[in-house]
């Protein structure tokens, strides 16, 4: 899938979020391709600078009062080896914070934040039952919990990873 296409997609996302939040004063919505895409970086120190930097995300809904991250979303456009999988999640789980380009709010990573990794996978394939062992795996080693609740939205296709996105958000949203 090539970077345009790739921006299609998170700007979707990015725009069917937001309008399940609508009416809700505080959430803000940030995405990093297509128009309108900016950095989104998670940093673990107390000054956001480059080399503090150890992930960047695909979508952020943040909630401005509170100052709080409270979905973010990683969208991968090709299946997720669990190498890709523990590196997206222990990144994230290791950072304290978000930043945008747009504005200078942080957005604090907490136990209640939800990171969800979102990949097509091969439905022929063993790669799911691989990325829940080793996502599994990482949770034991983690002493039983992570410190961000993580959670998979995968598709049997490519194509069909925008629905699953979605149907999963409306899950979320209450049915919206």
């Amino acid at each position: 899938m090539s970077q345009v296409t790739l921006g299609v997609l998170t700007k979707g996302i990015a725009d069917e979020l937001e309008r399940l939040t609508t009416g809700q004063v505080t959430s803000r919505v940030y995405h990093d391709h297509g128009d309108g895409g900016q950095r989104l970086w998670a940093h673990l120190g107390s000054e956001p600078h480059a080399w503090s930097n150890l992930s960047g995300v695909d979508v952020l809904l943040g909630d401005a009062e509170s100052g709080r991250a409270v979905l973010v979303l990683e969208i991968e456009e090709r299946a997720c080896s669990p190498k890709k999988l523990l590196g997206d999640v222990c990144a994230f789980a290791l950072s304290e914070y978000l930043t945008t380009e747009s504005d200078d709010r942080r957005y604090t990573i907490t136990p209640e934040t939800e990171l969800w990794v979102c990949f097509p996978a091969n439905p022929r394939g063993h790669q799911l039952e691989r990325d829940e062992q080793a996502l599994e795996r990482l949770q034991e080693a983690w002493g039983g919990t992570l410190p961000v609740r993580v959670r998979l939205v995968v598709s049997d296709r490519r194509d069909s990873l925008r629905v699953a996105v979605f149907r999963a958000l409306r899950e979320w949203a209450g049915g919206v």
